[in-house]
């Protein structure tokens, strides 16, 4: 295994750890388990809203839906351009895409901010990948994206139940 690889799934280990910490110190540990379950295979923002009625407070629900959501993508970012570079006709494909998108990067990732919250950052990542384009450039924008909406999601969220039920 490459040791790229390995720094990938530390980093995974560290926003998993990171999860599970903001999950205990807002006191809700057995909440957290499912809550970091529902991020790591739905995306952040079911899981912002499956916060909420779990009892989460705004900030820790949407701490652990994005820290949590962030775990599968550094082996993510890792991992797939291996797949693409062993497998000829996809390597092909993401040349010529990278040829033709080049011009675009720029700017174009900046899509992703709107892109993120209905995509979602896996599939994202993965477009960015598949593009050739710089995961420095991608990734500002797709966390911009999923922490807007996650905001959004929590905050919203937890105003029309405090609205309705106080």
């Amino acid at each position: 295994m490459r040791p790229l690889l390995w720094w990938a799934i530390g980093g995974a280990a560290v926003f998993l750890a990171a999860a599970v910490v903001v999950g205990w110190l807002d006191g809700r540990m057995a909440e957290t388990v499912p809550l970091i379950g529902s991020a790591i295979v739905l995306e952040a923002q079911p899981a912002a809203a499956l916060s909420i009625p779990l009892g989460f407070g705004p900030v820790a629900g949407a701490l652990v839906s994005i820290l949590a959501n962030l775990v599968p993508l550094p082996i993510m970012i890792v991992a797939l351009p291996d797949i693409i570079n062993r497998w000829g006709w996809a390597r092909r494909q993401v040349e010529r895409a990278t040829r033709v998108t080049r011009r675009y990067q720029r700017f174009g990732v900046l899509s992703f901010v709107v892109l993120a919250p209905f995509l979602g950052a896996y599939a994202c990542v993965a477009v960015g990948i598949t593009l050739g384009w710089r995961m420095l450039r991608v990734l500002p924008a797709v966390m911009a994206g999923m922490v807007a909406s996650v905001g959004l999601i929590v905050f919203g969220g937890n105003w029309a139940v405090h609205l309705f039920l106080h």
